[in-house]
């Protein structure tokens, strides 16, 4: 019997009565958000990860194309703690380019599809980063800044899956960066924040101790890698349950409500939970908590 809790955000969350059958990750969650990802991918490879549209993508297939985009990056000079930008315009492709860099052990830069122009070569400047994971849609704006992969490009997975696996992977590790959420919106100039794997914990475990966990799935009405679409992203993941994706194309009313929920947070908690430092405007980072900077972190950045 599924439950239905109500969120402060007004949104519903299915849960499980006690004695209900349903797949469940170990608790503890593992250690890095890639690493909780495998763990549902190896358990029900065949569960529906990403729902888009009358398109999905499974647990197992995500984690493949992600370890084998992975391999390439590190072939291609991804090193740990290198900035790489996810600009995908899919939800499908986003997940997959997320999972990829965490994987290689780099940090993930997400920046919403429809950034173009001045802002993105700021953010872009500031992020120090050398490579794009992007969409067909979104490729023609790094012509001439980054090397650029195209996800929903049947050549570039043809590249990609003509080379073996790295034994190396995944060089991910719960105090290493996760993602670099850079905003130009300071007036100071462009800023951001380097998060941790274990902030994303933390406040994905609190977030299941104080609403329950995301079985049934989230549903989200904005594109992929916006702060609010990140958490519910992760919360679902964690819990073995699927991102449902709505758009102008997809109105909310052709899902029920009833079997998933909608996250209305955004990156916030993540912030307040733990961060390894403030990304300044000027290229530099200051961290906050000298003892937690891992030695790839510490690198200096001058774009």
């Amino acid at each position: 019997m599924v439950a239905q809790q109500t969120l402060s955000d007004g949104s519903r969350a299915g849960h499980l009565e006690p004695g209900a059958s349903r797949r469940r990750l170990p608790q503890p969650l593992p250690l890095t958000l890639d690493d909780l990802f495998t763990s549902t991918a190896r358990r029900f490879p065949m569960a529906r990860a990403v729902q888009e549209g009358h398109h999905h993508l499974s647990y197992g297939e995500a984690e493949n194309r992600a370890a084998q985009l992975a391999s390439a990056l590190v072939r291609g000079g991804v090193q740990l703690g290198d900035p790489v930008i996810v600009h995908c315009a899919g939800h499908r492709q986003a997940v997959v380019a997320q999972l990829a860099v965490l994987k290689a052990g780099g940090v993930c830069v997400p920046l919403p599809s429809a950034l173009r122009g001045a802002r993105l070569d700021r953010i872009t400047e500031v992020s120090g980063a050398r490579v794009v994971l992007c969409s067909t849609v979104t490729r023609p704006v790094w012509s001439y800044r980054l090397m650029s992969w195209v996800l929903d490009d049947p050549a570039t997975w043809s590249k990609i899956t003509a080379q073996r696996p790295d034994p190396s992977l995944p060089r991910s590790g719960h105090t290493e960066a996760a993602y670099l959420l850079v905003s130009d919106a300071d007036r100071q100039g462009v800023s951001g924040y380097l998060t941790d794997h274990r902030a994303w914990q933390q406040t994905l475990s609190a977030r299941i101790r104080r609403v329950g966990g995301a079985h049934d799935g989230v549903i989200v009405h904005h594109p992929p890698v916006r702060t609010t679409t990140l958490p519910a992203m992760w919360w679902a993941f964690a819990c073995g349950g699927k991102v449902r994706a709505t758009g102008p194309s997809l109105p909310y009313g052709s899902i029920r409500s009833a079997d998933g929920a909608c996250l209305a947070e955004d990156t916030a908690p993540v912030l307040a939970s733990g961060r390894l430092g403030r990304w300044r405007h000027n290229g530099t980072l200051e961290f906050c908590d000298p003892s937690t900077v891992p030695p790839s972190a510490a690198r200096p950045r001058n774009p």
